[in-house]
């Protein structure tokens, strides 16, 4: 046989680290004494041993937590939870509120102005000042009739 390749290597380190996690040890949590000035525990903390639910390893856990997966999937477990919320979050459409609306049609309406300022050869400030001057240019049309006359 020659020279094993970097596949060869790869497949049996997958095989043995498989292998290796299905055989993991749990130790027994061991009882410390307590620290000067502080009471010993009566009761040592309760342990238990579940199963992975992904991959079938034993692991051991403080009785009443709620842990289903073994560390190494935990973190696979979290992404794939995450991904799920976003995907179903991402379905909801949420229509937009009135400032949103109002917002938009402000910016919308600068965009126009600052488009033709721009075809006009002017910057925003200056066409906003010229327009404001041919406003008050204009003749009113319909004057105010004073009461009583």
């Amino acid at each position: 046989m020659g020279k094993p390749t970097m596949e060869d290597l790869r497949g049996a380190f997958r095989s043995a680290t498989r292998k290796a996690r299905r055989e993991i040890v749990v130790p027994k949590p061991k009882i410390v004494a307590p620290k000067p000035g502080k009471k010993a525990r009566s009761k040592p903390p309760k342990w238990k041993t579940i199963k992975c639910a992904r991959c079938g390893i034993e692991v051991s856990t403080m009785k009443g937590s709620r842990r289903k997966y073994c560390p190494d999937c935990a973190k696979e477990a979290v992404r794939e939870n995450n991904r799920r919320y976003y995907k179903h979050m991402s379905r909801i459409i949420r229509e937009p509120t009135q400032t949103e609306i109002k917002r938009e049609m402000r910016q919308s309406r600068i965009d126009e102005i600052q488009r033709s300022a721009h075809a006009a050869g002017m910057s925003y400030g200056k066409y906003k000042a010229m327009l404001a001057i041919q406003e008050m240019r204009k003749p009113k049309a319909a004057k105010k009739r004073k009461k009583g006359a």
